[in-house]
């Protein structure tokens, strides 16, 4: 699964936020735009930190 289709998911699920990995910000930026997706994003560094 792509993050345009994590997006189109979490928008149409009502979720209001996604943490998203800071390599990726580029590509959400574009994606956004694209979609103009009602959703907020935090970028993170080290995503699987927040996990452990």
């Amino acid at each position: 699964m792509n993050i345009k289709e994590k997006i189109q998911i979490t928008e149409k699920t009502g979720i209001p936020f996604m943490i998203i990995p800071s390599e990726n910000a580029e590509e959400v930026t574009e994606i956004q735009k694209e979609l103009k997706a009602n959703v907020e994003f935090s970028m993170c560094h080290m995503p699987m930190k927040l996990f452990n």
